[in-house]
């Protein structure tokens, strides 16, 4: 059984957690059009949305009549998805749809417009359109497909993942699809794989500085063995400068002193990353096997902060796992001393 998912834009309330009430388990916001406009109720409803439980997406209205204008607004589009705090952890929609566009080039143009998206690191997008375009050949098909066509019993377009199928779910003024594959209602992913990244929180400056957060931390030496009376020096709210970070023990430990390592259990790195570097860069992640993921270094930027699902020795170097997917490499974060 598909599930459901609404569309909305400024015409729907700011405040969109009723959308979960009604069974749905995503919506996508409408963001920009052309590149002039922004939907000022975007960021509340993409919020709201998120704290709801439900998948949040985003779709640009086009307006775009040749290729330099499909170029700059889907920089325009992508932009204000960072602004919104989006970064590449979306489906990213071109609805393309304007009676005034029909008689462009809007094939061409609507493949530019997404395959700029890509290249700005949007890996995950897709194309929402009214039935007939399709029939009329104005549009391609080689992306995921959301097609509207109302009044019918399917929506009329070979391999459609998600078809609009009313714009009044129980008389609320509010469109709703279903969701063929997944693609808008199930969690997506950070950079590359099919689960989401958990970025929880971006520190205002990083550095090799850890803060004890634990009463009972204890220090290790490089062994494994624990250090007499190093709970004395490990008191709750004392700061360390870390110059390296070694598997010890069954978890990553911080080097603070000579052969003297703090659990990152005990720090206020518990269970989290900090992608060393400025904010306008990325760092790559890797797979398991320690091949790089392409294009992952948009997603990756300098201190920002990463759930920690595992660690794993990957060619006996420390990884820390931040996806279904990812891993990210421990010279790489707060604390390495790189």
């Amino acid at each position: 059984m598909p599930e459901l998912f609404a569309d909305v834009s400024s015409h729907n309330r700011a405040d969109i957690s009723y959308i979960a009430d009604l069974g749905a388990k995503g919506v996508v916001v409408k963001a920009t059009e052309g590149t002039t406009y922004q939907n000022e109720k975007a960021l509340t409803q993409t919020q709201t949305g998120l704290k709801s439980g439900i998948q949040v997406h985003l779709y640009h209205y086009a307006q775009f009549q040749n290729y330099q204008q499909a170029i700059n607004e889907a920089n325009y589009f992508h932009n204000f998805a960072k602004e919104l705090g989006f970064s590449g952890n979306c489906v990213m929609v071109a609805d393309v749809e304007a009676p005034e566009i029909q008689y462009t080039d809007t094939w061409h143009n609507t493949d530019t417009f997404l395959k700029r998206l890509i290249e700005l690191g949007w890996p995950k997008v897709a194309l929402y359109s009214m039935a007939s375009w399709f029939w009329a050949s104005k549009l391609p098909t080689d992306y995921p497909l959301w097609v509207a066509n109302y009044g019918v019993s399917q929506p009329g377009v070979d391999n459609a993942a998600a078809w609009q199928h009313t714009s009044n779910f129980n008389g609320l003024n509010l469109d709703m699809s279903y969701d063929f594959t997944g693609l808008f209602t199930t969690e997506q992913f950070g950079a590359t794989s099919g689960n989401a990244a958990s970025q929880v929180g971006q520190p205002v400056n990083p550095d090799d500085v850890i803060t004890i957060t634990a009463g009972d931390a204890v220090g290790f030496h490089a062994d494994g063995n624990i250090i007499d009376g190093s709970f004395n020096t490990l008191q709750k709210g004392k700061q360390f400068k870390s110059s390296g970070i070694k598997y010890i023990a069954g978890e990553p430990q911080y080097l603070i002193g000579a052969d003297f390592y703090v659990p990152q259990s005990y720090t206020d790195q518990a269970g989290i990353v900090t992608i060393r570097g400025p904010r306008d860069a990325g760092l790559r992640s890797v797979d398991q096997n320690g091949n790089g993921w392409r294009l992952s270094e948009y997603y990756f930027k300098g201190q920002s902060q990463w759930k920690v699902l595992n660690t794993k020795l990957i060619n006996d170097h420390l990884f820390y796992q931040i996806s279904d997917l990812d891993y990210m490499d421990s010279d790489s974060v707060h604390g390495s001393g790189k």
